[in-house]
C-alpha cells in the first residue's frame, strides 16, 4: 500500500511539473515574439519567414515521390521455384525424372536440339549416382571400379516461357541410351 501511494504522489507531481513547465513555454515564446529589435545596418537577421529545410513541405510534388509512391502501388510479381529430380533406382528402371527449365519458346523454334543436348548434359553430370561395383584381382593386386549405367533414362522437360511463369508451355520426353561403345545419344 505504501508503495502505491509513492509512485502515485510521484506520478501526480510530475504531471503538474510538466503542464507548468509546458503554460511558462507558451508564455516564454509569446514574449519572444512581442519584442521590437532594431535593425542595425551592420546585423544581418534573417526573416521569421523563411522556409524551414528540415521539414518536408508536403504541398509540394515531384516527379520522384510520384514515382515513389506507384513503385509502392506496384505488385511485385512472385518467380516460383523450379524443380529438378535427380536420379534414384526408380529412374535407372524407366521413371521420368522432371527437369523444370525457364527457355522461351523463341529460342526453343530457333535451337530444337536444345532439350537433347541439355539431356546428355545432365546424363554425363550424374556418373556418381549410378551403381558402381569394385572388382578386385588378389592374384596382381589390382582392383578396378565400374559403372553400371542403366539401359536408359528418361527426362521429363517443363519449360517455362518466363521465370514468372506458373504454368509450362511445352512437357517433352527426351529418352537418353549408351551404345556399346560407351557414347550417349538421345532418341
Amino acid at each position: 500500500m505504501i508503495r502505491l501511494t509513492y509512485i502515485s504522489t510521484i506520478i501526480i507531481f510530475m504531471t503538474s511539473c510538466n503542464n507548468s513547465n509546458r503554460e511558462r513555454t507558451i508564455e516564454l515564446l509569446n514574449q519572444v515574439d512581442s519584442i521590437n529589435i532594431p535593425q542595425d545596418p551592420d546585423t544581418l537577421l534573417q526573416s521569421d519567414k523563411e522556409k524551414d529545410t528540415l521539414k518536408p513541405d508536403f504541398q509540394i510534388t515531384t516527379d520522384k515521390t510520384k514515382n515513389k509512391n506507384q513503385r509502392k502501388n506496384k505488385k511485385i510479381r512472385e518467380s516460383p521455384a523450379r524443380m529438378i529430380d535427380f536420379p534414384s533406382d526408380n529412374n535407372f528402371n524407366g521413371k521420368p525424372m522432371t527437369q523444370q527449365e525457364n527457355i522461351p519458346k523463341a529460342i526453343l523454334q530457333e535451337y530444337p536440339d536444345t532439350l537433347s543436348k541439355l539431356a546428355i548434359a545432365c546424363y554425363k553430370t550424374y556418373d556418381h549416382f549410378f551403381p558402381k561395383s569394385i572388382a578386385d584381382n588378389f592374384e596382381e593386386g589390382i582392383s578396378t571400379v565400374h559403372i553400371h549405367y542403366p539401359e536408359k533414362l528418361i527426362f521429363r522437360f517443363e519449360l517455362f516461357e518466363t521465370e514468372y511463369s506458373w504454368t509450362p508451355y511445352i512437357v517433352k520426353e527426351v529418352i537418353v541410351r549408351r551404345n556399346p561403345n560407351g557414347e550417349v545419344y538421345t532418341e
